[in-house]
């Protein structure tokens, strides 16, 4: 938020800085070079190019900043999915929220993307749980692909091309454990979109 406030300072200076130099020039044009008398005879010329100039420059800024505005608040939200994690680069949603909730558009994972998992589960689990009434602290979490995991790709219910891009994760919820092991335990399938990873898949 501080990052767009800033950027949004920054262009209305420049913005203010452009109006300032296009009205210099104006009154530059209009010392010495006239172009048609007045009523009273004095001597002026058309500026209204340079005023049009000017609000189209206002106006195409404003409209920047609108659409960084709203591309930003569009990377934190994916629909049918709680944001449960957003901090140090890593940005994580939760299960689907209702059912019939549209198949993520997954992208292929990256490099590093076991180790970038399991740090995402990890994270999640607590705000996770908290909806759940249960405890998701240090929740103890393995990784692997989901093609190599045993399950089949009908488990996660967006076809074989989704389970090819996403990775399973097991997790045992150690204070939960003490007193259910069946809601101590849960199977997510995991995928990588634009605006970070999700939880896309509930297995167990």
């Amino acid at each position: 938020m501080r990052t767009r406030i800033q950027r949004a300072l920054l262009i209305g200076a420049v913005v203010a800085a452009t109006q300032r130099r296009h009205h210099l020039q104006v009154d530059q044009v209009e010392a010495v070079n006239p172009r048609f008398p007045t009523a009273d005879g004095r001597k002026c010329f058309d500026v209204t190019p340079c005023r049009v100039a000017t609000c189209v420059i206002a106006v195409l800024t404003s409209l920047l900043v609108i659409s960084q505005a709203a591309t930003a608040a569009a990377t934190r939200t994916l629909p049918g999915h709680a944001l449960l994690v957003d901090r140090h680069g890593l940005r994580v949603f939760g299960p689907p929220l209702r059912a019939r909730v549209p198949c993520p558009r997954l992208l292929p994972l990256p490099a590093g993307a076991l180790a970038t998992v399991k740090r995402a589960v990890e994270l999640a689990m607590p705000p996770y749980e908290r909806t759940l009434k249960l405890d998701g602290r240090d929740p103890l979490v393995k990784v692997g692909p989901a093609s190599r995991s045993g399950f089949s790709y009908q488990a996660g219910g967006c076809g074989r091309a989704a389970w090819r891009r996403s990775i399973i994760a097991s997790v045992l919820l150690p204070h939960v454990e003490k007193f259910s092991a069946s809601m101590s335990q849960h199977t997510f399938a995991v995928g990588h979109v634009r605006q970070g990873w999700v939880l896309w898949g509930y297995i167990h």
